[in-house]
């Protein structure tokens, strides 16, 4: 025959109750938390994808286009008679490019004019699939070698 619990008793019995219950809450949550996670990650890690894919993707004709009228111009302004004349439009335009991306207003509108950048182009990214094509042109021509 089965008995009512005393007072005491059923205190107990609610105790281990109430602490089975958050075991298995805390057990529910921290499932859910790590699914929550899993799915953050994956959501990440695909944006990432589609970043690289995209940043793949852009052509690095604005910034050849660029670096070459910087060349020509800086020829125009510094050979003088017969003297040689070395420099290096490449360096100058990523170097400045990198200044470009962070300019505003006036002072972008400006370097946009002198560098022949479009103001309104991803002058970063295109500087960086040029980097990355001459990388791959040099790692071709070392393994000819």
């Amino acid at each position: 025959m089965h008995t009512l619990p005393t007072r005491r008793g059923y205190t107990r019995w609610l105790k281990r109750g109430c602490v089975r219950f958050q075991i298995c809450f805390a057990m529910f949550v921290t499932r859910y938390f790590i699914l929550r996670m899993k799915r953050f990650v994956m959501l990440q890690m695909f944006a990432m994808s589609v970043a690289a894919i995209a940043h793949g993707a852009t052509s690095f004709d604005l910034a050849a286009k660029a670096t070459n009228e910087l060349g020509v111009d800086l020829y125009r302004q510094l050979a003088t008679g017969d003297g040689k004349l070395c420099i290096s439009p490449y360096s100058i335009d990523s170097a400045l490019a990198m200044t470009f991306a962070g300019a505003d207003g006036g002072t972008r509108s400006e370097m946009a004019r002198v560098l022949h950048f479009p103001n309104d182009g991803d002058v970063p990214a295109s500087f960086c699939a040029l980097r990355h094509s001459l990388e791959q042109m040099s790692a071709k021509t070392a393994e000819l070698v």
